[in-house]
């Protein structure tokens, strides 16, 4: 078995500009600005979708929110625990969700090697 680590958004928190869920929530809801109450992640991110659908198809909208998380996301800068990941040298690392703060870091690491 290849020693693999499972590690989540977490440490992302960790970087200096971070970027809270309520922050980023609070941006996908567009126009649709409505109060989160008692409600999971998951059921404002569809909300917002339903809410911003307006003229577009709703596949279409969906979408655009995707497409602006993954740029949020992007923007998040690295920080010295994923370089604590890089130097346990897993087989395999697997993220929560997609992590470019780690991909970021490996593929600016001398020692990640090149294809």
């Amino acid at each position: 078995m290849n020693d693999t680590i499972l590690f989540g958004n977490g440490l992302n928190n960790l970087s200096k500009n971070r970027i809270p869920w309520t922050d980023l929530l609070d941006r996908i809801k567009g126009k649709a600005k409505f109060d989160n109450g008692e409600l999971p992640n998951t059921f404002i991110y569809e909300r917002a979708v339903f809410e911003n659908k307006a003229v577009k198809d709703i596949r279409e909208t969906e979408f655009d929110i995707k497409f602006s998380i993954a740029e949020l996301l992007s923007t998040i800068e690295t920080n010295e625990f994923y370089e604590m990941l890089f130097y346990l040298k897993c087989k395999n690392y697997l993220t929560t969700n997609y992590d470019y703060a780690f991909r970021n870091f490996i593929t600016q690491t001398e020692k990640y090697p090149k294809l």
